[in-house]
């Protein structure tokens, strides 16, 4: 497990706030990395339109002194050996199954004292520190292997057995093998191997004394033999669990139903479990809080920093609640956005974080190939910052983006309350149940399905939803513990990853993961729309459509006389652009959906949504549009979809409110009130 600084210099302060989402009146902590070990430090409202940003004067009081962080990247696994059990022993004996992925350097197969067993790039060694013994044969990439070391006062011999291909290595008996621990892939102090591990066993003169079965569900940090009094093992570094192993034939893709075909867990080099920093400060939010998104801010000696945190009301202050997606900013959080696969539209100090450290977001590749499936609330987010600028299109992104909506409904008096993902998850439709609607912010694409049936509940009940973004509730998702994660299907391409035949299952809920729409939930279900197109090129403005069926919704369009509107925005330069939504009944759009306007004329850089399919070009091509929907329910609510991801940076212009303002606010006043 490589160790490493953190690494300053594109941001000279970086952390996090745990909880990031609290009630007025509770209590936070901030752990800090920085190089600047005394900088001004300060709570500050984010979600207002004085500038500066106003300071609030709350409880910040410091806990312990600043320092540069630590970064422990690399999963691994540790066997102890208690010293008593080995004393009388004449050999130990390891067994264990494993599958190599890519090493492009040398790396510890296992590591029992001062004796090792490394895999090189021309081979396989065994050494003591004394003597070694090398083979240039080296096991294949992808297959799985038995690696069985045994070693006692007769000498050591590691055997890997990989079916056609043998090795055998031997040492004469002077290794000291009555060693504390016996380590699998590595341990704290190298990079350790990309590899996949399964049923290790431990024996003692012949005898079997330990065996081993990861998990097919949760992950775990110890896990206890199957019998016996042995220790447990130690599984540093959160790799991935429920993940097939040797005994996976192809027939079973559901782990509950055969856990012994998943119970290998992936380890990789580039693995974090969540960070245990110490708690620089603590903070406190009055009872009596603004609901809202915060910061503290970090004024060091070489630049500020804004560390985001959200607060909620205990009692309800409003009819309208802002549903903050703290899942979206999760799985963005810290995309690496490699440059000789992603052109860089422009710089962010964020994303040059990201890459001095080594971070990676569930949009990222691990260093050999496999998907990052699992990340986790307790790390530095880099790039969820108000100011983040999304290297890809050149504009702001997620938070920056909400910003500017929430910062819209303060400037028209727009009163509203807030919920994070977070809380929807753990408390469902009571989350949402006070108030008369919900609006989301530009991007809420991650959904557990908690969150699902909470906001499915509500608008049954006749509760109200402005969806003011695009792709959204796509991803089936699972948090537990401050993890989340994700598992994607296959086909996706080069813009995230395909996951592995056979490994849908989150682990954390053994549900099937993928997309919503592939369980028969889809996002058109609920909002109306669906995800169509992605692109960077140049949004697109609207078009009013002007029928029958939209003459019931005209106070929409209240105070907008123009048939053409959002020709400008901070978003790719209009309302409709980087991913847009379309209706279609055929995915789930209820019949009385009626469509109020849409965009076309995008150009070629806007791609079809890869996971569909489309019978002919024409088909394609009537799909390339974005559409603004809406719809009454039969309980009394309103259903309103902007349709893009970029409606929240058309807002405003400098010269006031927009058309697109206008329309927001139209439906945000009609969804607070009881004429819905």
């Amino acid at each position: 497990m490589a160790k490493r600084r953190v690494n300053h210099q594109a941001m000279p302060a970086a952390g996090f706030v745990e909880p990031w989402s609290l009630l007025g009146g509770a209590a936070a902590a901030l752990h800090l990395s920085s190089d600047d070990a005394a900088p001004h430090l300060r709570i500050v409202h984010l979600d207002v339109t004085e500038t500066p940003l106003p300071a609030m004067g709350w409880e910040l009081s410091p806990a312990a002194p600043i320092s540069v962080g630590e970064l422990r990247q690399g999963s691994w696994i540790e066997i102890p050996l208690p010293e008593e059990k080995l004393r009388a022993a004449r050999h130990l004996g390891c067994n264990v199954e494993c599958l190599l992925t890519r090493n492009p350097t040398p790396r510890v197969l296992l590591q029992l004292g001062t004796l090792c067993v490394r895999l090189l790039p021309d081979g396989i060694v065994l050494q003591d520190g004394r003597s070694e013994a090398r083979s240039d044969q080296t096991p294949w990439s992808g297959r799985w292997m038995r690696i069985t070391l045994i070693v006692g006062l007769d000498g050591t011999r590691v055997e890997i057995n990989q079916g056609e291909r043998y090795i055998a290595l031997a040492l004469p008996p002077d290794s000291d093998w009555r060693a504390s621990r016996l380590c699998l892939g590595g341990d704290e102090t190298e990079v350790t191997t990309n590899a996949r591990f399964a049923r290790p066993t431990l024996a003692l003169d012949g005898q079997l004394q330990a065996e081993w079965h990861f998990p097919s569900g949760p992950p775990v940090a110890t896990l206890a033999p199957l019998d016996g009094d042995w220790p447990a093992l130690i599984i540093h570094n959160q790799p991935s669990f429920a993940m097939a192993s040797s005994r996976w034939d192809g027939t079973i893709h559901d782990p509950r139903l055969e856990p012994a075909q998943y119970d290998a867990l992936h380890c990789h080099d580039d693995d974090m479990a969540p960070l245990d920093w110490p708690v620089t400060h603590h903070l406190r939010a009055p009872e009596q809080a603004m609901p809202g998104i915060y910061a503290v801010e970090v004024a060091t000696a070489y630049g500020t920093e804004r560390i985001p945190f959200f607060v909620r009301t205990a009692k309800p202050q409003a009819a309208l609640v802002f549903l903050v997606p703290t899942l979206t900013y999760l799985a963005y959080a810290d995309e690496n956005l490699p440059q000789a696969l992603f052109p860089w539209l422009c710089e962010d100090r964020g994303n040059r974080f990201v890459q001095d450290n080594g971070l990676l977001s569930l949009y990222d590749r691990h260093s050999d190939g496999s998907g990052v499936s699992l990340t986790f609330s307790r790390r530095v987010k880099a790039t969820l910052r108000d100011d983040h600028l999304y290297p890809l299109s050149g504009s702001p992104h997620l938070l920056p983006v909400d910003l500017q909506l929430l910062r819209f409904c303060r400037t028209m008096g727009l009163a509203f309350d807030l919920v994070t993902d977070h809380d929807l998850h753990a408390q469902g439709a009571a989350a949402l149940s006070p108030y008369r609607g919900v609006f989301t912010g530009s991007h809420p694409e991650y959904w557990t399905t908690p969150m699902q049936n909470g906001l499915r509940t509500f608008i049954n009940g006749g509760g109200s939803l402005a969806y003011l973004g695009g792709n959204g509730l796509m991803w089936v998702s699972a948090i537990q513990d401050g993890l989340m994660e994700i598992r994607r299907g296959q086909g996706l391409g080069a813009r995230t990853w395909d996951g592995q035949p056979g490994e849908s299952t989150l682990s954390l809920t053994g549900e099937i993961g993928g997309l919503w729409r592939e369980r028969g939930r889809s996002e058109f279900s609920v909002t109306g729309t669906g995800m169509t197109m992605m692109g960077f090129g140049p949004a697109r403005p609207y078009r009013r459509r002007v029928a029958a069926e939209t003459q019931s919704y005209d106070w929409v369009f209240d105070g907008v006389n123009e048939p053409c509107f959002g020709e400008t925005g901070s978003v790719l330069g209009g309302a409709a652009g980087y991913e847009v939504d379309r209706t279609d009944a055929a995915l789930g759009t209820h019949p009385d959906t009626v469509v109020l306007a849409l965009a076309s004329d995008f150009d070629a850089s806007y791609a079809t949504d890869p996971n569909e399919f489309f019978p002919t070009p024409a088909d394609r091509d009537r799909a390339r549009v974005a559409e603004m929907a809406i719809r009454r329910t039969p309980h009394g609510g309103l259903v309103f979809a902007a349709g893009s991801v970029a409606w929240c940076g058309a807002l405003r212009s400098a010269d006031g409110v927009t058309a697109v303002g206008q329309i927001t606010a139209n439906v945000l006043k009609r969804i607070a009130s009881s004429e819905s």
